[in-house]
């Protein structure tokens, strides 16, 4: 599946957020993982929680 990502990072992140997509290696798996879970898909676009948190701080 193809999102459009510029980056090659992102759309490994988009993969796993949206399919549980990981690479097979152990590693690049646990490494994937932690840095899947700074982010979320807000109407389809991938955004940093902490962004999301500050913005929730401000409301």
């Amino acid at each position: 599946v193809e999102y459009g990502c510029d980056r090659e990072w992102m759309g490994a992140i988009r993969a796993y957020i949206h399919e549980g997509k990981i690479p097979a290696e152990k590693w690049a798996a646990r490494k994937l993982r932690a840095q899947a879970a700074r982010y979320v898909v807000l109407d389809g676009e991938l955004t940093q929680m902490a962004i999301l948190m500050a913005f929730a701080q401000l409301r």
